[in-house]
């Protein structure tokens, strides 16, 4: 019987970049694999919590694992940027085609279209078989981190009878 194979260790997850915003929770975590004991040496902790980011929790964070067999290690940048950059970096975003109001039978699907500025070219909503307790006025709201834009809309479900009649009297 040989000795035990040593398996050195690797990550089975390694840091990744990060880019978050001041005043934002975040985990930066790794995990690793290898045959024991792995002496695990991290600058600024294997798995670190910040509650509440700081602009001086940027930086380079670095993980080593080491065992008989050989060593690894991974790093990541952490970027912690302010409310103010953000919204330098990105523009809020805008429609394009805003959705249109829309008159509907009971028992009809409706869909609200909407082209907006943004990775999402459109935005829809389907309503399935409205009924007249469907009609109103929605919002269609659009957010990234630079912004929000919203626009209202109205759906009209149309009863078989929208016209009321009133008989007066009749005199022969």
């Amino acid at each position: 019987v040989g000795d035990p194979v040593i398996i050195a260790p690797s990550f089975i997850k390694p840091l990744v970049d990060m880019q978050e915003i001041l005043g934002s929770f975040i985990q930066i975590c790794c995990k690793i694999s290898g045959s024991l004991p792995i002496s695990v040496e991290c600058e600024n902790s294997c798995t670190l919590r910040v509650p509440t980011l700081k602009l001086l929790d940027s930086g380079v964070y670095k993980c080593k694992a080491v065992n008989k067999a050989g060593s690894t290690e991974t790093t990541a940048s952490l970027v912690v940027k302010g409310q103010n950059e953000i919204k330098i970096n990105k523009k809020p975003p805008s429609f394009v085609v805003p959705p249109q109001p829309v008159e509907a039978m009971p028992g009809s699907n409706v869909t609200f279209s909407a082209m907006v500025k943004g990775s999402d070219n459109q935005v829809i909503l389907e309503l399935f078989n409205v009924d007249r307790s469907h009609t109103g006025e929605y919002t269609c709201q659009i957010i990234n981190d630079a912004g929000k834009e919203s626009c209202p809309v109205n759906l009209t479900v149309k009863g078989k009878f929208d016209t009321k009649l009133y008989f007066s009297s009749i005199t022969a």
